[in-house]
């Protein structure tokens, strides 16, 4: 290959120098003997040109550049309202299921409330009763109110008891929960998973093993198209050294007839002479002898030239004859050589099918390790939510425990409230106007045995359960068509992140589906543990709100969702590869770009450009005369000693510049 030919390969190791031309090269000095040297001017012509890969060009285009910010988040309700009741009557009847939509005020469940109209019923039978039974309802009432209040005071309400227990177990198992969530993160973080470690090296080594395959068969390819080379020009060779053979042995045959006639003539000569020495000895006459001298004379001067053109004619022949034996050689060689080259090629295009058959192994590995893998990340997914759902479960109990904690302290004042009704209704019993104030009372506690919704929305979850306790937590009310996404943002993102900044939203359960949203809040500090501090075990990262700005979409509460938050955007750029853009020796950033010539060559010249937002893989310059479809270089520091000059855009021989040789 020209050392001023320019390549840019795009795997594998380069050839060896010279391993493309090797038979050609071995055929040189007999190719060359008999036909010249035409084709080396030719080829020293074009090993002046510079020629450039078309994999080290590109076209410049216009296109949308966007910077963005990666976070992974969990929808949530915009707004949500938990119902509680203070009530310590059982569950009687629930009235909606999670799912169901409801208006604001609606009747969601009833509670137990025959003991409140027992009351009311004894309260108006009380009003009709005879004032005789008074002394011993007021003394009953009196002790079960002092007994219950002691209780109350002294801290040996069963009820209170069980219920600060229950509030005290909750806690620890969830703080347990969350030291093993925080554990199991903490090694996923740090890469110390094994399983994941196992799976990402069996995946390495088979993308290794398809790009080898691959290799391999660029390799095998190559070799084909050197053999089919090497028979192509050995057939070529074969042609010139048969036209070769067939010129000697016309020249051999001609100079063998040239020969035989002068070989012919110099007999006839020499018998003519003969002849004529014999008159000349037998004529009496001197007259006749003179004549036949002359005769004679004429006879041997003619026959020494013919005998002097016999030796260099002879040599001649002796030289054809041996060119003739040589050119002969030289076909029986390059037929052999044609047959040889022949093998090779159909060896090659077996080593082809033989590595087609390798990638197609690999290749079926691949997907099969993949697989394993994407299962293994699925794996380590469900464990860790598995983990988190654990720590939310246990939160979630610790919070039941503690709401059924003030209920139970509720229901114990409510409790102690009734005793004191009932004592006041015995005070009252003689009373009418006292025991109507304290019916009036019951019948408003009767009142609250009907719970209703807060707010119009559906309901996400349902804690009461018929024949169960209704105080505590009983209904979740969400807006379920609202929704804000619950993410955080790195420290190190969050100069970049604002309030306000758009987010792009999707899911693996809404598929290819892409929502808008805009960021609704950031907090004011960094994400704390359990103890208060800033939480150092991983990133330190700042709880941020995504509001869900798209209507009608497929998300639901609790789906986790990856987000795109768009911190630059260049619309309309003119986008270079990023490996286009150089700085040169006056420190300026430039594009090399190569302008067509109208004998096709280009000239390649260097434009100062004004870089803009830069992206993984391009970036966004402007420049004097660059429009969409100018042609730039990458990689543009191995051609700057080109700057100026013409070169050409692909290989030689499709340049041209070869003739064909």
């Amino acid at each position: 290959m020209p050392a001023s030919v320019l390549k840019k390969e795009k795997t594998g190791s380069p050839a060896p120098s010279g391993s493309r031309r090797k038979w050609p090269l071995a055929l040189g000095a007999a190719i060359l003997v008999c036909a010249g040297v035409f084709a080396a001017g030719q080829l020293r012509e074009a090993n002046n040109a510079v020629v450039i890969s078309p994999t080290d060009t590109a076209l410049l285009a216009r296109t949308d550049l966007q910077d963005s910010v990666s976070a992974t988040g969990t929808v949530e309700s915009a707004h949500s309202m938990t119902v509680y009741s203070t009530k310590a009557y059982t569950v009687q009847e629930v009235l909606v299921e999670v799912g169901d939509r409801v208006e604001e005020g609606q009747l969601l469940c009833r509670l137990d409330d025959q003991n409140i109209r027992n009351q009311i019923e004894s309260q108006e039978a009380s009003l009709n009763a005879a004032q005789s039974s008074s002394n011993a309802a007021v003394n009953s009432a009196r002790d079960n109110y002092q007994q219950f209040k002691a209780s109350l005071e002294n801290g040996t309400n069963a009820s209170l008891i069980s219920a600060e227990n229950a509030v005290t177990n909750a806690y620890n198992a969830w703080q347990t929960a969350q030291e093993a969530y925080d554990r199991y993160w903490a090694g996923l973080q740090a890469g110390e998973n094994t399983t994941l470690l196992a799976q990402e090296t069996t995946l390495r080594n088979a993308q290794n093993g398809v790009n080898n395959a691959y290799d391999g068969l660029a390799t095998a390819e190559e070799s084909v198209e050197d053999a089919y080379e090497a028979v192509e020009e050995a057939e070529e060779a074969l042609e010139d050294a048969e036209d070769l053979l067939a010129d000697a042995r016309r020249s051999r045959k001609d100079l063998q007839k040239e020969l035989e006639t002068l070989e012919a003539d110099i007999e006839t000569l020499e018998a003519e002479q003969g002849d004529l020495k014999t008159q000349i000895a037998q004529a009496a006459d001197e007259a006749a002898k003179a004549a036949l001298q002359l005769q004679l004379d004429e006879v041997e001067a003619e026959l020494d030239s013919k005998n002097d053109k016999m030796l260099p004619l002879q040599l001649q022949q002796a030289q054809a004859e041996s060119a003739w034996q040589t050119a002969l050689s030289t076909v029986e060689q390059l037929e052999a050589a044609v047959k040889q080259a022949e093998q090779a090629a159909e060896m090659a295009e077996k080593q082809v099918d033989t590595c087609r058959d390798a990638i197609t192994t690999a290749e079926e590995n691949l997907l099969t390790v993949q697989k394993q893998y994407s299962a293994a990340l699925t794996g380590v997914d469900n464990t860790l939510a598995d983990y988190a759902k654990n720590v939310d479960t246990a939160k979630q109990a610790y919070e039941t425990a503690k709401a059924s904690l003030e209920a139970a302290k509720v229901a114990a004042e409510n409790q102690l409230k009734a005793y004191q009704n009932s004592l006041n209704t015995a005070y009252a019993g003689a009373n009418k106007e006292t025991m109507e104030v304290g019916l009036r009372q019951l019948k408003a506690e009767l009142e609250g045995t009907e719970i209703t919704s807060p707010m119009t929305g559906t309901v996400t979850a349902v804690y009461a359960e018929v024949g169960s306790a209704g105080s505590g937590l009983l209904f979740i009310i969400e807006d379920a068509e609202n929704f804000v996404i619950a993410t955080s943002v790195k420290d190190y993102d969050i100069a970049a992140v604002k309030v306000g900044t758009p987010a792009v939203i999707r899911s693996d359960a809404t598929g290819e589906a892409r929502y808008a949203g805009k960021v609704e809040s950031i907090a004011p500090t960094a994400n704390k543990t359990a103890m208060g501090v800033t939480d150092t075990s991983g990133d330190i990262s700042f709880a941020t709100d995504v509001t869900v700005t798209d209507k009608d979409t497929d998300l639901r509460i609790g789906l986790s969702v990856r987000l795109n938050f768009i911190v630059a955007e260049e619309k309309g750029a003119l986008a270079a590869p990023y490996d286009a853009v150089y700085t040169n020796g006056a420190g300026r950033s430039c594009v090399m770009t190569a302008r067509r010539q109208e004998d096709g060559s280009y000239l390649l010249e260097e434009v100062p450009v004004e870089v803009g937002l830069e992206t993984d893989l391009d970036i966004a310059v402007k420049g004097n005369g660059l429009t969409e479809g100018t042609v730039v270089i990458c990689g543009p520091e191995q051609y700057t000693q080109y700057l100026g000059q013409a070169v050409w855009v692909g290989s030689a021989e499709r340049s041209g510049l070869l003739g064909g040789f």
